[in-house]
């Protein structure tokens, strides 16, 4: 493991986690959102911050539905 889940680091893991969805979500026309999404999905769950997890998952639901 590398301490990205560790207690102490969850916060700043989960809010990285949701700033990569909204990169993603907001500015896909500059990068090929392609290649970042497998990683990002990798990534999840979100399971402590309940308003990063909201926006996170209803993009993955938009992605999903598209």
């Amino acid at each position: 493991m590398d301490g990205s889940r560790h207690r102490r680091n969850l916060d700043a893991t989960e809010n990285a986690i949701s700033a990569v969805a909204k990169i993603c979500q907001y500015n896909h026309s500059q990068f090929n959102v392609n290649e970042v999404l497998p990683v990002w999905i990798k990534s999840l769950p979100i399971l402590k911050d309940r308003e990063e997890a909201q926006h996170t998952y209803t993009y993955l639901l938009q992605l999903v539905e598209a």
